[in-house]
């Protein structure tokens, strides 16, 4: 076992000189609105599996057993922290059972936790502190739930060996004006931010609440920040450099750019702009540049896009840049290799299409990779990615 996990670090390690990128995707299942969308055996969709990325936008899944991860569970959200399997944790939200799933690889075997994800179906983690916490927002489903009972934001210490364990929970209770997708609190992220804080969208309630996290993993609720009724604010990403942070909301189809106001407790909408007309469609995930210059965000159903903006200098409010096709029920991205390809992964029919970016925004198609229907290749319906050093977080150096 250690000469096969040392032959696929050494692998994993050459690629870095390269300039390939060793990527892992998980799987969302079908989404609840896509008819089209046919699940298969529940099994392949138990699987984190890798994906290679060439400097052209070429996508393979390399053929080492070790690099497929089972889960016991659909891994609809994936980070990670430290340098990469061998000495970090790869971490998977499987939703359909709330539990926290991590892995890695050391020298003398394997490591798998599962711990309970502090409420009901964890779909989105974010890395706080330097590699000590953890955050999950447990977005409680289904859709039309009409209880926000489990809907909750937990924070987790991350320990030795990929240990996790629980710190705090705070529940969300509430509900907005759109009866079917708004009866109880839906907390869809929890993202990390600069100055110690984290804000988590709750699209069920229609708000942006801020939490200071304590250098032991604590929450203290500091702020909420009410947006457009009936809009679902879904994800958000903050500006590398400016005190400006992007929402997109689902249920509303737009990006909005929130100033943060103080220390950042509090956030005063700039603008908002769509990202799709269509009754149809559904906002889904936003990318930001390691600039801060361009932000991306996808849209699914009837309009199943990519649309690139550009960040003004001085305010950092967005402008239209281009918008693009993209893979049925487009739902998770990634920006690779210094910011010059972006992936999407396509939801309904199992695919990822890889762009080329331009330093002023512009997609160029480059690949398109598909489900070889073996249980083989992508994991079915993939919605997320994630990747590990250089474009990991954090070092593994900090993980206590």
């Amino acid at each position: 076992m250690a000469k096969v996990l040392l032959w696929g670090l050494a692998i994993a390690g050459a690629l870095a000189d390269t300039g390939e990128v060793l990527m892992f995707v998980g799987t969302g299942n079908c989404d609840g609105e896509d008819p089209n969308c046919v699940e298969g055996p529940y099994l392949p969709e138990q699987f984190i599996r890798p994906l290679l990325v060439q400097k052209n936008g070429s996508m393979s899944i390399p053929t080492l057993e070790h690099l497929s991860i089972r889960t016991l569970g659909a891994p609809v959200w994936l980070t990670t922290v430290g340098n990469g399997l061998k000495d970090g944790c790869l971490i998977a939200t499987v939703a359909n059972t709330s539990e926290i799933f991590t892995y890695s690889q050391r020298f003398d075997g394997l490591t798998r936790r599962w711990v309970p994800s502090g409420g009901v179906n964890p779909v989105y983690a974010s890395v706080a502190n330097e590699g000590h916490t953890l955050l999950v927002a447990n977005y409680h489903g289904p859709d039309n739930s009409n209880s926000s009972e489990g809907a909750s934001v937990a924070s987790f210490t991350i320990g030795k060996e990929c240990h996790m364990e629980l710190v705090d929970v705070k529940k969300h209770s509430g509900n907005s004006v759109n009866p079917t997708r708004q009866g109880g609190a839906h907390v869809h992220s929890v993202v990390s931010v600069r100055g110690g804080l984290a804000y988590a969208c709750d699209l069920g309630m229609d708000q942006i609440f801020t939490y200071r996290v304590a250098s032991d993993g604590k929450l203290t609720l500091v702020g909420r920040t009410r947006v457009k009724a009936g809009s679902g604010p879904r994800h958000l990403v903050q500006h590398p450099s400016k005190d400006v942070v992007y929402v997109v909301s689902e249920m509303g189809q737009s990006v909005s750019s929130f100033k943060q106001i103080g220390d950042g407790e509090h956030l005063q909408e700039l603008q908002s702009i769509p990202v799709g007309p269509n009754p149809g469609s559904k906002a889904a995930e936003i990318a930001i540049s390691q600039d801060g210059s361009l932000v991306f965000v996808t849209n699914r159903g009837l309009d199943n896009t990519v649309s690139v903006f550009n960040t003004n200098a001085v305010s950092g409010e967005l402008t239209l840049k281009t918008k693009v096709d993209a893979p049925v029920f487009p739902r998770g991205m990634a920006l690779i290799a210094d910011d010059t390809i972006l992936l999407v992964a396509g939801q309904s029919k199992t695919e990822v299409w890889s762009y080329i970016v331009s330093k002023d925004g512009g997609l160029t198609l480059a690949k398109e990779l598909h489900s070889t229907g073996d249980g083989l290749g992508l994991p079915p319906h993939p919605a997320t990615f994630t990747s590990f050093s250089p474009y990991s977080p954090l070092n593994q150096d900090v993980i206590v």
